[in-house]
């Protein structure tokens, strides 16, 4: 399976690799994984996590609706251009992208311009704001309701978080937006990071096996 992989805001691709390092070496050989860059400069949002010279950046500014919209138009061209992807890989603001293009196409499906989700698996770490498309066009970043999520998005999808992560809560709710039948769920004792200790990553690693398990042959 090839994997559209995004990272956090604050981050690059080379941190995210580094971050998936194990889980990756875990999976299946067969796997590839494109990991894609955000192209605006922004601060650290890990300082730890980085050498002093290196350059972090974000898809987009996540308080400034033209910015988020974009990312969102971004993640469509590239799909046009450097696709077809089996799955996506998201940390943090690249789940929160993740899902949100994800509705953003669930509606281009419900409205008859695609013929099926472009994607069949979704793995994300940290997710968080999902935001409402129809309100970025109007300036907002409001996020979508997810207890009025319409049609869930049917992909099989695992959805990984800290209990110590302060945005918990957020990460929770956004497994609403997905078919809970196709749904895996794994908590780690850490905070918002991707797991990396022996246990977690067997843990991860077994979820993201289930899920790939549960597409649906075409």
């Amino acid at each position: 399976m090839r994997f559209l992989c995004l990272h956090g805001v604050g981050d690059n691709a080379q941190i995210l690799q580094h971050q998936t390092a194990a889980i990756r070496y875990e999976l299946s050989d067969q796997h590839t994984y494109e990991f894609v860059e955000g192209a605006i400069p922004w601060k650290a949002s890990n300082q730890d996590a980085v050498h002093s010279d290196e350059a972090t950046f974000t898809y987009c500014d996540p308080y400034q609706a033209d910015s988020c919209l974009r990312a969102i138009h971004d993640l469509d061209r590239f799909f046009e251009d450097e696709g077809p992807f089996d799955g996506m890989i998201g940390f943090s603001l690249g789940a929160c992208l993740t899902i949100t293009w994800l509705k953003h196409k669930q509606n281009a499906l419900e409205m008859g311009e695609i013929a099926r989700l472009p994607v069949q698996v979704a793995i994300l770490f940290g997710a968080s704001h999902v935001y409402d498309c129809t309100m970025l066009e109007k300036g907002s970043t409001v996020g979508l309701d997810p207890s009025h999520p319409g049609l869930r998005l049917d992909v099989p999808s695992v959805h990984i978080w800290g209990s110590q992560d302060p945005l918990k809560s957020l990460a929770q709710r956004t497994t609403d937006f997905f078919n809970p039948e196709r749904l895996s769920i794994y908590v780690h004792e850490k905070g918002h990071v991707i797991p990396s200790s022996i246990e977690e990553v067997v843990c991860v690693v077994k979820a993201i096996n289930r899920a790939i398990g549960a597409i649906c042959p075409e």
